[in-house]
């Protein structure tokens, strides 16, 4: 995996609700509530496009600790809620700069 966010190891591929989900344009490689078969816990989302996600989901959102690389290269990682980026986080732009500090809503 890209971050240090959590480890994706044997160990998580053989936990009993952990799915290989494909959807148009990515594939979600993680842990699924075996009930409603929605992203639930840590997960990886990878996009055609080469945008990346790890971290974590609740259900079938964003939600909690992730790091976030984006189709041009700029780099999110931090907290997110209903998907977005929101509470501390590090947001790394390809040329170098950044911004470190609350995001609200993205």
């Amino acid at each position: 995996m890209e971050s240090t966010v959590f480890k994706y190891s044997k160990k998580i591929t053989r936990h009993p609700n952990f799915r290989i989900l494909e959807f148009k344009d990515a594939m979600y490689r993680g842990l699924v509530d075996p009930e409603t078969r929605l992203r639930e816990g840590k997960g990886v989302m990878v996009y055609e496009s080469g945008r990346v996600y790890e971290g974590e989901f609740v259900n079938d959102v964003r939600e909690g600790h992730g790091y976030e690389k984006y189709d041009n290269q700029n780099i999110y990682i931090g907290y997110f809620s209903k998907g977005k980026a929101h509470g501390k986080g590090l947001y790394t732009w390809a040329n170098g700069e950044y911004y470190e500090g609350e995001w609200h809503m993205g």
